[in-house]
């Protein structure tokens, strides 16, 4: 298996790191190149899986296959899938591939638990970006708001989209853009493709927040860059709040 190294980076993380700390079952599949050290990767799952709730057996699994390693755990409370390769700029990265909860345990912080222990391993391992597609009814918002980036390809789209909005009289007025269209196209336009969506999600003004009703059920591709200061800045401040 490809060796990992770990990377001082700048800001640091403000909170601490999670991790599981009730048992759980771990196996390795395919593994063929070389002898694994498996208490670090054991250790490794278990703060990749922090947000993984401690209700019924938990059973997780390390694919590992050439230079690409999957984390995979399937249980009663909780899906989840992590992708460790190389992109296509040959940087090591991560993609977010499910993270799905029972509906009895959603709202409980299990999220930003998640979140905590598998930043502190992806420092540790070195990884450079992190991956998601934000879709589903609220994951085009969640992943705004904790400071993922579009992808540049889809960026001039989202613009397109969220100016259309504009133009539909219903959701104008039930987002009350009509008193705030300036502040609204300004946001959008004048944003780096980086803060874009980012900027989207904040929008509030004296009347209450209005970003969050933009940004439910849409779907985009996102990143975030672990050696990009203002990347981890954002990202800090949402998940320390």
């Amino acid at each position: 298996m490809t060796e990992f190294q770990s990377q001082a980076r700048e800001p640091a993380w403000t909170f601490g790191a999670a991790r599981r700390e009730q048992d759980f079952d771990l196996s390795f599949r395919n593994a063929t190149d070389g002898p694994i050290d498996e208490a670090f990767w054991r250790e490794t799952a278990q703060e990749m899986l922090a947000g993984v709730p401690d209700f019924g057996p938990v059973r997780a699994h390390w694919d590992i296959q050439n230079d690409e390693l999957i984390l995979r755990c399937d249980c009663l409370a909780a899906q989840v899938k992590r992708t460790i390769k190389l992109d296509e700029t040959r940087e090591r990265c991560v993609w977010h591939d499910e993270f799905s909860l029972h509906p009895a345990f959603q709202g409980a912080g299990y999220g930003p638990r998640m979140m905590r222990g598998s930043l502190h391993a992806y420092d540790r391992l070195g990884l450079r970006f992190v991956y998601v597609e934000a879709d589903n009814v609220k994951g085009g918002y969640t992943w705004a708001r904790l400071g993922f980036a579009i992808r540049d390809a889809e960026a001039d789209d989202m613009r397109l989209g969220l100016l259309e909005v504009l133009e539909i009289p219903s959701r104008q007025a039930e987002l009350g853009i009509g008193d705030r269209r300036a502040r609204y196209v300004e946001t959008i336009l004048a944003s780096e493709n980086h803060r874009l969506m980012f900027n989207v999600a904040c929008l509030a003004d004296e009347n209450g927040p209005y970003g969050k009703q933009l940004l439910l059920g849409s779907s985009w591709g996102g990143y975030i860059d672990l050696l990009n200061s203002d990347h981890r800045t954002l990202l800090n401040e949402a998940i320390a709040r």
